[in-house]
């Protein structure tokens, strides 16, 4: 059952693509669809779905789910991303050691940074089991 506008489903389907780290091919497995039917979505100027996929998507994602929860988390998890940077007196280029890439906190203090769901989580979970060893002073 279709909620809401086409654009706001549509907007739910790549949120949860992003959220759960899926690809658009495992989408369409799980909806039952062929994987020429969500190849393009991620690209809004050459993907149109048909109301029998973008139902079929729908059916796929967990009835609970909500795009303002998924950005709720998301900025949380930037914030305590930021923190633990902060906090820690890390140097962004030192962070390689702890498993994270520099190009996924190059622009980390930037307003524009945002991450992938897979290297916010990464680093969340990287933050909450790392204890921070900084170089003795002399």
């Amino acid at each position: 059952m279709i909620t809401g506008t086409t654009e706001d489903l549509i907007a739910r389907i790549r949120a949860y693509l992003a959220y759960a780290e899926l690809s658009p091919r495992r989408l369409a497995d799980l909806a039952g669809l062929s994987h020429w039917a969500v190849r393009n979505v991620a690209h809004p100027e050459k993907w149109n779905p048909t109301l029998d996929s973008l139902r079929k998507m729908e059916s796929a994602i967990p009835p609970a789910f909500t795009v303002e929860q998924a950005n709720d988390e998301y900025i949380d998890g930037l914030i305590r991303v930021r923190r633990w940077v902060n906090d820690s007196g890390l140097k962004r280029s030192r962070l390689q050691q702890y498993g994270i890439e520099y190009e996924w906190v190059r622009d980390i203090f930037e307003p524009t940074w945002a991450p992938s769901w897979f290297a916010l989580r990464k680093m969340l979970r990287i933050a909450a089991t790392t204890k921070v060893k900084e170089p003795a002073d002399g």
